[in-house]
């Protein structure tokens, strides 16, 4: 499965891609747009789609059809004019989603509470906002660390576990350390 930055899906058989060259095309792709993730299909799993404006779609797969090598994949989110995606990855109904906005506020979102529609939609909102961006957001069954680099160009990690639970509706907390007035600007997952 292809995932795209404009929140396309592309599901071929790799049995697809095993040609007798050095390189060919693997996937059709509009001006602008680029490949954000490559995964192997997930039995039982849907896909979540999380963007820069707080929105979050949690589809289910069951329509996504299966393309020749050379397509170009179909709508998976229905993306707002400005809007960008964050994170797409296939997920279960176990674990939580974690959100940190450039506003400094970070919080964990439970997967059971995000309900399953099919795909090609807005979603629904995952967090309040107000002038802030998502400029993070994964998924976490089993904790790690998260690299956040802030305004200052200061690294710092925060554990997943650290993060409160909240409300799909909620804005998050703010850290309750040095870090707090720290505006986030850079994250990653540790690895």
């Amino acid at each position: 499965m292809f995932f795209t930055k404009d929140g396309l899906i592309k599901k071929t058989q790799i049995s697809e891609y095993s040609l007798q060259k050095n390189y060919y095309q693997a996937i059709k792709l509009k001006d602008k747009d680029e490949v954000v993730s490559v995964q192997y299909d997930i039995n039982q799993t849907t896909i979540a789609f999380i963007t820069k404006k707080g929105q979050v779609l949690n589809a289910v797969k069951d329509d996504i059809p299966r393309l020749g090598r050379v397509s170009g994949g179909v709508k998976g989110l229905n993306l707002n004019k400005g809007d960008e995606l964050v994170f797409v990855s296939q997920v279960d109904e176990e674990g939580e989603f974690v959100i940190i906005t450039d506003g400094g506020f970070y919080k964990r979102v439970v997967v059971a509470e995000i309900d399953t529609l099919s795909r090609n939609r807005k979603g629904v909102k995952i967090c309040e906002l107000g002038k802030s961006n998502v400029v993070f957001a994964n998924y976490v069954k089993e904790p790690y660390d998260i690299v956040v680099i802030d305004n200052f160009g200061v690294a710092f990690t925060v554990n997943t576990e650290d993060l409160s639970i909240e409300g799909r509706t909620t804005k998050g907390k703010t850290l309750k350390n040095e870090n707090k007035k720290r505006m986030p600007e850079i994250v990653f997952k540790l690895l």
